[in-house]
């Protein structure tokens, strides 16, 4: 009876997660401009994306040109991404600027990504998909920069991926704490603040 009653009870925890993380889906996009929007379906659309299950922004008075090497250069980034050691892009001679297709391996410790450059259109966009090393499918990141009217520049991290059907709960909720782990250390580099504000 005990076993029967624990066995409901994560039953309702698991259905109140996955109906939760929908609502939250739901409202990730309220902070796409209309431009970022444009992107979004876009690159959804040539990677075969899975939907938008994570984002996180942050607000800094630094101009996107000075910050758009922090978002894409292996040294600058470790500083910032969650457990991130080190990388390397294959095929790209010292001083060349970063471009779609090349592929991109991160080192975090015990595990390595391999990525697939999808869009580099700096200093306002940078989008890349997981190929190997993290199991996720469909999945595309963004990094959007976005200059405001207020004069402060707004960075956005954006996950999409498709979740497995068992293990989807506990899988969203990761990327979102990677998520958040990240923009909270950016935030800190780049002398700017975390928010849910458009």
């Amino acid at each position: 009876m005990k076993g029967a009653a624990c066995g409901g009870a994560l039953t309702f925890a698991l259905f109140f997660l996955s109906i939760n993380g929908a609502v939250m889906a739901d409202t990730l996009t309220e902070c796409l401009t209309p431009t970022e929007r444009a992107d979004m379906r876009s690159l959804a659309a040539r990677t075969n994306a899975g939907p938008l299950q994570a984002a996180g922004h942050i607000l800094t008075l630094l101009p996107a040109e000075a910050i758009f090497a922090t978002l894409t250069e292996i040294e600058p980034m470790a500083r910032w991404m969650p457990g991130l050691q080190g990388g390397t892009y294959d095929d790209r001679p010292e001083g060349d600027p970063i471009v779609a297709g090349m592929t991109r391996r991160l080192d975090f410790g015990g595990q390595s990504d391999v990525e697939r450059i999808v869009a580099v259109e700096a200093p306002r966009l940078f989008a890349y998909q997981i190929v190997g090393g993290f199991p996720i499918d469909n999945h595309l990141a963004v990094l959007s920069v976005a200059k405001l009217s207020t004069g402060e520049t707004r960075v956005s991290w954006y996950q999409h991926f498709r979740s497995p059907r068992i293990t989807g709960v506990l899988q969203r909720w990761q990327v979102r704490r990677f998520v958040d782990s990240g923009m909270t250390a950016l935030a800190a580099l780049l002398g700017g603040q975390r928010t849910d504000e458009c």
